[in-house]
């Protein structure tokens, strides 16, 4: 019966050392992605959906609604300068 317990004491606290591992072993790291430097040009358009996906869940919220906005505002600046080109052809 004393083996029982001692077992189970045992067990409990290696319970605990594991639990204690897993949540303190898994915090992200802070780093900083400087958005101006992203180049929308030069986005392939063949490459493997899977590794960006992966890469835009490593980032937080806040960084994945900065990079939307970003590329948002790239969208409706080219845009803009698009049809202006073809307005200017047309005239």
């Amino acid at each position: 019966m004393i083996k029982l317990i001692y077992l189970y004491v045992i067990f409990c606290k290696f319970l605990d050392y594991i639990l204690a591992l897993t949540f303190i072993g898994k915090s992200k790291p802070n780093r900083k992605v400087n958005l101006d430097e992203i180049d929308f040009r030069r986005i392939n358009p063949d490459r493997n959906l899977k590794n960006v996906e992966n890469k835009f869940m490593k980032l937080s919220k806040k960084e994945r609604v900065e990079r939307l906005i970003q590329a948002e505002q790239y969208i409706a600046d080219n845009n803009k300068i698009w049809v202006a080109n073809h307005f200017e052809m047309f005239k």
